[in-house]
């Protein structure tokens, strides 16, 4: 997360272990998020969200 003054690294690792903690380590998979599960879906809007949504004209 170049370029952003908020980012911790040390935040991040300190979540990871916490994580590592409660759930335990598995060697030989990402220290988070191991399983790999991938979903796909449709959205269908319905219109009910339009009061909490804004639109951006394009400047491009």
């Amino acid at each position: 997360m170049e370029g952003t003054d908020d980012y911790k690294p040390e935040l991040a690792r300190e979540a990871v272990n916490v994580i590592e903690n409660v759930a335990g380590t598995h060697p030989g998979y990402r220290r988070v998020h191991a399983r790999g599960y991938v979903y796909e879906g449709v959205f269908t809007p319905n219109g009910k969200a339009s009061p909490l949504t804004v639109v951006f004209a394009s400047t491009g």
